[in-house]
């Protein structure tokens, strides 16, 4: 029993959509970790840029006023959520 012409053309188009579902899964993978990545860039660097402001305006206080060491913390916070994300 031969595999005739017509038999090889499904095949093909088998492979064919196949392949393209696991591509397109992978794009979308790609395109939902970078959209999650930006919502948290976000609010850190928001945090990053309150704490930033903070410092200027108050630079000769006390380092262990409760509002700066909370800014740090959340800004802490922030970054090592931001590096924990996996790179893709």
């Amino acid at each position: 029993m031969a595999i005739e012409t017509k038999d090889w053309i499904t095949i093909g188009s088998v492979i064919a959509l196949i392949t393209g579902w696991f591509v397109n899964s992978h794009l979308n993978r790609r395109n939902e970790i970078a959209k999650k990545r930006l919502d948290h860039r976000l609010p850190t660097l928001n945090s990053f840029f309150e704490l930033v402001e903070f410092i200027r305006t108050k630079h000769n206080q006390n380092p262990d006023d409760a509002e700066f060491i909370r800014l740090t913390n959340k800004v802490n916070l922030g970054f090592q959520l931001k590096l924990q994300m996996p790179e893709r």
